[in-house]
This record gives C-alpha cells, sequence and structure tokens, in this order.
C-alpha cells in the first residue's frame, strides 16, 4: 500500500491513517462497560460501509470411483534382526 498526501482506492493517505490511529486510541481508552455497545455500534457501521462479499461457486464434488487394475500382492520380507 502506498501512502500519499490524497487517497484513491490503491492508496492510503496521511490524514486517513491520522484518523484510524485517533480512532484506535479513542477506542483502546474507552472502559470496558462501554464495550458491549462499542461492539454493537462497530458491527452495524461495518454492515452499513461494507459490501457483502461476492457469491462464492462451490467446487464439484470429487469423483468417488477410482478406476484401477488389482495386480499381485507383494509380500515383505520379513526383517532378522541378529544380536552381536
Amino acid at each position: 500500500m502506498l501512502v500519499t498526501e490524497d487517497s484513491t482506492e490503491d492508496k492510503i493517505s496521511w490524514a486517513e491513517i491520522e484518523q484510524r490511529f485517533m480512532c484506535h486510541l479513542i477506542v483502546s481508552r474507552l472502559p470496558d462497560a462501554a464495550l458491549p455497545e462499542l461492539d454493537e455500534t462497530l458491527t452495524d457501521m461495518y454492515e452499513h460501509y461494507v459490501p457483502p462479499p461476492a457469491k462464492r461457486l462451490n467446487l464439484p464434488e470429487p469423483p468417488r470411483l477410482f478406476l484401477g487394475t488389482v495386480g499381485s500382492v507383494i509380500m515383505k520380507p520379513r526383517l532378522r534382526l541378529e544380536q552381536e
């Protein structure tokens, strides 16, 4: 992200940084009793200003049938441990 004097969609201005910093400062100074109301208010603001995500398409189900051929069974040789 690029910081500039004036903001555009891909850039953020110093004024926006200052505003966000002040908001964080104010929120951090609120007493614990204010947090439920803050949560409700911020949630309402978020839902108002942030558009909902675009509908996601589900991936198709993977095939459940695996085609293959049964070959011969190969037994592993027994491992012999020799004691010294």
